[in-house]
C-alpha cells in the first residue's frame, strides 16, 4: 500500500484550507458541489475547521495510484449542526458522498445530487466536541464507511475511476486526514551487487 496523502493540519497562524499544505500530497481546491469555500486550519491546534451554515468540500490534487483506495482520521462535531462530507473518487461534483451528521445518521451516497442512496446507518452513542475515528473506503464495486466502529456498506458501479479525495463538513473539524491506495509494493527484494568495504 502507499499513502498519498496525509494531513495533520499544523499552521503557524490561521490559514485557509485552500491556502494549506498537507504534509503529504497536493493543494486543496474548492469542489464543485460545496456551498461556500470557508474551512480553517487554527494555529497550534492541529485541526482544520469547517464553519456554521454552509457546507464547505475541498478536493485534494494528490492522485491516488490505484481507483481502490481507503482514507481514514478522526473528526469532531463542533456543534448541533454537525454535518461530515467526505468524497472518494472524486469527479468534479461527482464521486462517492461519505455523509454523516450529527448525532450520528451515517448515509452513503452516489454522486452530487443524494438522489441515489448505496447504504444507510446509525450510531446513537455519539457526543459532540468527541474525538471519533473514521474510516472510507472504496474496493471495486464495494464501499465502505466506518465511524467508532459502526460500519455500513453497499455495492454500486458508476464510479470506476481513481478520481480524486475531498474533505469537508460543516460546524466540524478533522484532526488528521490521510488516505492509501492499493499500489503493489515490490515483490522481489533489491539484491546487493559489487559492494566493497575495508576491514
Amino acid at each position: 500500500m502507499a499513502v498519498f496523502y496525509n494531513d495533520t493540519f499544523d499552521e503557524g497562524s490561521d490559514t485557509g484550507l485552500a491556502s494549506h499544505t498537507p504534509n503529504i500530497g497536493g493543494a486543496y481546491s474548492h469542489n464543485a458541489n460545496s456551498a461556500s469555500s470557508g474551512g480553517t486550519v487554527t494555529a497550534g491546534s492541529g485541526k482544520v475547521v469547517m464553519p456554521s451554515g454552509s457546507v464547505n468540500i475541498f478536493n485534494n490534487a494528490a492522485t491516488p495510484g490505484a481507483a481502490d483506495y481507503t482514507a481514514s482520521g478522526t473528526l469532531r462535531w463542533e456543534g448541533a449542526d454537525g454535518r461530515m462530507d467526505c468524497i472518494l473518487r472524486a469527479s468534479g461534483s461527482n464521486g462517492y458522498y461519505f455523509y454523516a451528521n450529527f448525532p450520528g445518521t451515517f448515509t452513503i451516497f452516489r454522486d452530487s445530487t443524494f438522489a441515489v442512496t448505496v447504504a444507510t446507518g446509525t450510531h446513537t452513542a455519539t457526543n459532540g466536541y468527541t474525538d471519533y475515528a473514521f474510516s472510507i473506503s472504496v474496493s471495486g464495486t464495494t464501499i465502505a464507511f466506518a465511524l467508532d466502529g459502526t460500519t455500513i456498506s453497499g455495492t454500486d458501479s458508476t464510479w470506476s475511476s481513481a478520481g480524486l479525495v475531498a474533505i469537508g463538513g460543516r460546524e466540524m473539524s478533522y484532526s488528521s486526514a490521510s488516505a492509501n491506495d492499493t499500489t503493489a509494493g515490490d515483490t522481489t527484494a533489491p539484491t546487493l551487487t559489487s559492494a566493497t568495504g575495508t576491514g
